[in-house]
């Protein structure tokens, strides 16, 4: 190697050295893992493992811009049964959640659903038996069911009005959450109380909730069941009743 050559390395090396650059190590090009793209319609897994009688839950959500309300399906609720879905916050852009229970050991596939476009994200689940020194029996029925709003009143157009809501019992249910609201997305409630009864009433100046220029206000009840280790059911369907 010619003097000219061999200084023309050493210069090379310096320069390597002073930028702090190892010649041995290699530069890795690290991409970020991102746990949902805020702008567009994303599922927090795409497989999960869990064991038998195990609850998890699922998150999908989006941007506004790109998302409606999100529907959930399981490809065999034999394996995997939906418990309950909710909306939130979440960690996403408008949220979906949905709790879900392995029942026995299987695959199967949950399916979010958009549908503003009916985009489909799905999350394979795989249920392995749970190892245990003795049989444990367990309850495939863990779920709480939904309860059925009966009836409805929201009586006295004086100001001295009163409402009354009545539901089917759920089995395994310790107590209800009841929730009445002027606003059908219950972006704001009236009434949220939790009861051991399968009834609720309250006598209430609704003009003071409504303002006394409103004529035969419509408000808006769902029930909820909850057990004694904290399981809740879905919300029931919302019923709707005017101040008669």
């Amino acid at each position: 190697m010619s003097i000219k050559g061999f200084m023309k390395k050493i210069s090379m090396i310096g320069m390597v050295a002073f930028m702090g650059i190892s010649m041995s190590t290699p530069v890795l090009a690290v991409t970020p893992s991102y746990h949902v793209h805020p702008y567009s319609f994303s599922i927090d897994q795409s497989e999960v493992s869990v064991k038998e009688g195990e609850t998890f839950a699922l998150k999908a959500g989006g941007s506004a811009a790109t998302l409606g309300t999100t529907s959930w399906k399981t490809s065999d609720d034999s394996i995997v049964k939906i418990c309950s879905t909710e909306s939130g916050s979440f960690g996403f852009y408008n949220g979906y959640r949905v709790k879900l229970q392995a029942l026995k050991t299987g695959t199967a596939v949950i399916t979010a659903i958009n549908t503003k476009n009916s985009n489909a994200l799905t999350c394979k689940v795989i249920v392995e038996k749970e190892e245990t020194d003795e049989p444990e029996m367990t309850n495939p029925d863990m779920c709480l069911e939904t309860p059925v709003i009966l009836s409805v009143t929201n009586s006295g157009t004086s100001k001295a009005g009163g409402i009354s809501v009545s539901w089917k019992a759920v089995d395994g249910a310790s107590q209800y959450q009841v929730q009445v609201s002027p606003k059908k997305d219950f972006s704001t409630t009236k009434i949220d109380k939790m009861t051991n009864k399968t009834s609720y009433s309250a006598a209430w100046n609704y003009y003071n909730n409504v303002g006394s220029g409103t004529k035969n206000p419509t408000y808006y009840y769902r029930v909820k069941a909850i057990a004694d280790d904290d399981t809740e059911s879905a919300w029931s369907d919302v019923v709707s009743c005017p101040v008669s």
